[in-house]
């Protein structure tokens, strides 16, 4: 009984801070702790990204902070206004989905043709490189609002926004011609590169490309789809690794979040296209994705980082009572 008084708090305190601060790489077996544990992060001023809603501009803005050591702050960023558009606004009012699509737009060049501000050390792109993915999105979103809306300048807008994914990175836009397979649509695009070819932001291009065609019968996004989906079948048995699945073609391996995405994706694009492949890789990703031996290390890391969570506690506790 004296034990449980002495040594309960700091262990329950030790079992929340681990389950809050939990380690990134194994964040699905605490789903449901990953918005306290951004929020926390926030308060410690900890450099993690998270998207919030301003109110004085009237749109998702994103606090990078420092990234590197460079002060990268708060910016807009059209790809994650467009996806709070499409995923938090839509589902529950079209209105005010349509005066958001509205705002964002106006936050864009002439062209509607985005080049980021700030640059990209991961890869060693300065600032001004560019992003399919972005540009996709854009256009599907002008593309819903236009629909929904009935407005035709943003049907115009989203078929504009779709251009520099039919012209090679090389001359300035973003797709990536793969000679006798297709073309890959960067999410990460500078000449000369690298060219890391991000697997996830490729598959989210494709279904932006498909829902273009769906709403708007645009032709050229049913070209730009058909010449992608190709090369995305063929390049799949490059992203594996025995079971898991890389993020690029770089060498970097998924994070169990990106695992995750990918086996949703390929199941999307198997319901799409009826094609297996999608279905074979989406089963052998998922495989290893549940692999019985993974959870049990993310879980032996838990323990661990518990145990050394409350050690550390035990001994501030012990040097608060020592000091009364």
């Amino acid at each position: 009984m004296n034990f449980v008084k002495t040594h309960a708090g700091p262990l329950l305190l030790a079992l929340a801070a681990g389950a809050l601060l939990i380690h990134p790489t194994y964040p699905p077996l605490f789903q449901g702790f990953q918005a306290a544990r951004i929020q926390v992060n926030r308060w410690l001023h900890r450099p993690i990204a998270y998207a919030y809603w301003d109110e004085e501009r009237q749109l998702p803005l994103v606090h990078y902070g420092t990234v590197y050591g460079a002060d990268y702050g708060t910016r807009f960023n059209p790809l994650i206004a467009c996806q709070w558009a499409l995923e938090r606004v839509l589902p529950h009012d079209t209105a005010a989905f349509v005066d958001l699509v509205r705002r964002i737009r106006r936050q864009l060049p002439p062209d509607l043709y985005w080049r980021y501000d700030f640059a990209l050390p991961d890869y060693g792109f300065p600032e001004g490189w560019t992003s399919a993915f972005t540009q996709a999105l854009l256009a599907e979103a002008l593309a819903r609002a236009g629909t929904y809306s009935g407005d035709t300048s943003l049907l115009q807008d989203a078929h504009r926004a779709l251009q520099p994914l039919a012209h090679e990175v090389a001359s300035g836009g973003t797709a990536l011609p793969l000679p006798d397979t297709g073309t890959w649509f960067l999410e990460y695009a500078w000449p000369p590169g690298p060219y890391p070819r991000v697997l996830n932001g490729m598959i989210w291009v494709l279904l932006s490309l498909h829902t273009l065609q769906t709403l708007m019968g645009d032709s050229l996004a049913f070209q730009l789809f058909q010449q992608g989906e190709a090369a995305l079948r063929r390049c799949l048995p490059l992203y594996d690794l025995k079971g898991w699945s890389t993020y690029d073609l770089l060498g970097h391996p998924a994070s169990e979040t990106y695992q995750g995405m990918h086996v949703r994706l390929l199941g999307r694009m198997a319901d799409l296209t009826g094609d297996a492949t999608y279905r074979k890789w989406q089963r052998r990703w998922a495989l290893g994705f549940h692999n019985p031996l993974r959870a049990r290390i993310a879980w032996g890391l838990y323990g661990l980082e518990v145990l050394l969570l409350w050690g550390i506690l035990e001994l501030v506790f012990r040097a608060f009572r020592r000091s009364r």
